[in-house]
């Protein structure tokens, strides 16, 4: 291409040969700067998909021995929880589940006397969790028509003790 533009004149062929490289560029950052207006007309003319993405963290942050420090009844927690309670009313097809026991009811009463907690007989005690069917974690599943979900837990690397639940 520099070969047909050749002109005879030294001084003016190393002037072309320079500037068109600089051309180029001004194209390419005009267009850059030009590419979010020229997104939103593209969205506007042919629409924009109907996409939102919700994502609810709670932090649970646990001790050398394995107990909640805190992140337990957190809002996002029971939040959570109630999504978890929601999905498995809905009897969702998975063809893979994991089966989860969760507490739908107070655990017991403390006694008086001592800090000793009661729960009644063992057919009480059952009666305070129900067994769920629950998609497994990190993988979307469909719950209606538009509507997915999908639960992560991100661990936090050796010497951090907390772990997030997305």
């Amino acid at each position: 291409m520099m070969n047909a533009m050749r002109t005879g004149n030294l001084v003016l062929d190393m002037v072309i040969c320079m500037t068109i490289p600089a051309i180029f560029k001004g194209f390419v950052a005009a267009f850059e700067k030009a590419r979010p207006f020229l997104h939103e007309w593209a969205l506007r003319m042919w629409g924009a998909p109907k996409h939102h993405f919700r994502e609810i963290i709670y932090e649970q942050v646990t001790n050398q021995w394995g107990s909640q420090l805190y992140g337990k009844d957190e809002r996002n927690n029971i939040l959570q929880k109630a999504i978890s309670l929601y999905m498995a009313d809905q009897k969702i097809d998975l063809e893979k589940a994991k089966v989860s026991l969760m507490a739908v009811k107070e655990k017991g009463t403390r006694d008086k006397d001592s800090w000793e907690m009661k729960y009644g007989d063992t057919a009480e005690a059952l009666k305070a969790y129900q067994v769920n069917l629950m998609p497994r974690d990190n993988e979307w599943v469909k719950i209606s028509d538009g509507l997915e979900f999908m639960r992560k837990i991100k661990e936090n690397e050796e010497g951090d003790k907390d772990s997030k639940i997305k």
